[in-house]
């Protein structure tokens, strides 16, 4: 745990963190809460339970979680902006990214600590039994999030559920086992104790399916024996059949600004349009956004296209997996093509067609820059000029942009290449109701849990425990929403077509970028076999080794510690 953590600190950082937070409970800066008054009243546990809520936003989505659960991976290049131990892939002990996961977390754990141990031992005011219990769940809930988190990105964890108290510099850590069984026995608890829903003004709070729905996916991940395979399905199932969700028409749909609160999602972290109530806001709609804006010169910066951080970039393994012809997904969740921005421009450029150079008058609205789902002849760039026309970076080796992208040469003027610059925007997180296109503070909720993620993770446990007839079935159903106009058969896979590997490619095509791969990857041990493929990520493959799928203890904490002997780094990574 954060060692110099004190009792006093975390009590402040909860007042201002609920001075930021969006309406959980009450949309109100509550900025007079003292450690002395903080949990003993209604109201004071009412904002230490808000507090948590607010707590998760330090995970959802800032730009150091997509990288440690979503990439670099098999699915995501680093981009061009990327943290520097990303982009080249030297993680170490010192890495800023992995350590505000391990401060975040223990501050919220041991936040969480505080919260639960006033709710099991201090007589609060005006607080009934219905609700303290009720409390007790969301909070126990919220602490088993966090842990899930550091068991897995860290292995044998710091493991405490007592509050800090004074200055700590001693720790030891606790087996992964001992601490998943806590997280399973805290999400059995909230799933007996949580309300199947909620009323409008509490939005956002964790029900009985948000912790069914996580119960499925921690059992899948230790899977000890079948009997956890059939908790995960059964889990699932109670998710699935409740008759409270149900999956929306399409991706657009899903996760169209206006639709944020919709039938699909299960649970989610809330921001708000209003400054002082939304901290940092979602980033999340930065970093998988490419620099269009220094393709061209009538494209420029627009809120309609986001702010350029260049931080992930789909994979050209990643973005085969779509079948363009009958899967509507890529076109719903990826950014292939942009417009000229500006009123009027100009660029000179041969012009293949009638083999003279020209000046080309570019208009506002005017299709600019365009990226092909798969790959495309000559003749098929040179019937789309002037539109830059962006092939695969891997196609320099086949075509030399001095001698072939010539007046002379085969390939037509307006021939391009992606790059660590430009590329294929997930468009998912996008937020086009910022202020500015400069504003970072995005307002858009963000999605933890939604039900296509539940039936992949129940078929999933059905494959597993040897009933692919039932997985297919599960899966089917998210393809065929996911099905183009009168491809909804063509989309339906057969039983013997489910295996680990097409389960990890279809949660792929469904649930790209919202912080899954790595713990895909891990919990169906195809981790190794993904990242040390130099076919897909060629920058990571030669570096990646099998102790590297823990990340190191931040150095940091190691230093602060008076008994090193006792807390030691992961293997591989040195002090």
């Amino acid at each position: 745990m954060k060692k110099h953590l004190r009792m006093a600190l975390a009590c402040m950082a909860l007042a201002m963190l609920v001075t930021s937070c969006k309406k959980y409970l009450e949309e109100t800066p509550y900025n007079s809460i003292t450690p002395g008054n903080l949990y003993n009243t209604k109201e004071g546990i009412t904002n230490g339970i808000n507090g948590l809520y607010a707590k998760l936003r330090a995970i959802y989505a800032p730009e150091n979680m997509f990288y440690l659960c979503e990439g670099p991976s098999d699915l995501w290049l680093a981009g061009v902006g990327a943290a520097p131990a990303f982009l080249q892939w030297n993680i170490d002990a010192n890495t800023n990214d992995i350590r505000q996961l391990w401060n975040s977390s223990y501050e919220s754990i041991n936040q969480a600590n505080s919260v639960i141990d006033a709710l099991e031992n201090v007589e609060i005011t005006n607080l009934d039994d219905s609700l303290k219990n009720r409390y007790l769940a969301e909070a126990r809930f919220i602490r088993a999030h966090f842990y899930y988190h550091v068991v897995q990105q860290y292995g044998d964890p710091y493991f405490t559920t007592t509050p800090a108290e004074g200055v700590q510099t001693t720790a030891t850590r606790t087996p992964a086992a001992q601490v998943w069984q806590f997280v399973i026995d805290e999400l059995e608890f909230a799933a007996a104790n949580l309300p199947e829903q909620y009323d409008a003004a509490e939005y956002g709070h964790a029900t009985k399916y948000a912790a069914l729905h996580h119960l499925a996916r921690v059992y899948l991940t230790v899977k000890r024996d079948n009997n956890d395979l059939q908790k995960a399905r059964a889990a699932a199932d109670q998710v699935i059949n409740s008759g409270r969700y149900s999956l929306m028409p399409s991706h657009a749909d899903l996760f169209r600004l206006s639709n944020e609160r919709n039938s699909e999602v299960l649970f989610s972290v809330l921001y708000s349009k209003t400054p002082e109530l939304n901290g940092n806001g979602n980033e999340s709609h930065l970093f998988f956004t490419c620099a269009y804006s220094e393709e061209h010169p009538g494209v420029q910066r627009v809120t309609e296209y986001g702010r350029p951080y260049s931080r992930l970039r789909p994979s050209w393994y990643y973005q085969n997996l779509f079948n363009g012809d009958i899967d509507q997904r890529w076109d719903d969740d990826f950014r292939t093509s942009w417009n000229i921005t500006v009123d009027e421009t100009t660029t000179d450029m041969y012009n293949p067609n009638t083999n003279a150079a020209e000046t080309v008058a570019w208009k506002k609205g005017q299709r600019a820059m365009f990226i092909p789902k798969t790959l495309i002849d000559i003749d098929s760039v040179k019937a789309l000029w002037p539109v830059y026309v962006f092939l695969p970076d891997s196609m320099r080796n086949e075509i030399n942009p001095e001698t072939d992208i010539q007046p002379n040469g085969p390939w037509p003027s307006n021939t391009r290449f992606q790059n660590p610059k430009l590329f294929a925007n997930l468009i998912k997180f996008q937020d086009q109701e910022r202020p500015d296109v400069n504003t970072t503070q995005g307002s858009r909720d963000y999605f933890i849990f939604r039900l296509a993620d539940t039936y992949l993770l129940a078929g999933e446990a059905a494959f597993l425990l040897g009933d692919p007839s039932a997985a297919a079935g599960y899966i089917n159903k998210v393809r065929e929403r996911a099905a183009k106009e009168g491809s909804q058969g063509a989309m339906d896979i057969t039983p013997e077509q489910v295996s680990i590997n097409f389960i990890l490619d279809e949660r792929a095509r469904e649930l790209g970028g919202e912080m899954f791969r790595w713990y895909d990857l891990l919990r169906t041990g195809k981790l190794m076999e993904q990242m040390t493929n130099p076919n897909i990520n060629p920058v990571v493959a030669p570096k990646f080794k099998d102790y590297m799928k823990l990340r190191p203890i931040p150095r940091d904490q190691l230093t602060r510690m008076s008994n090193p002997a006792d807390f030691p780094q992961n293997p591989g990574y040195g002090n």
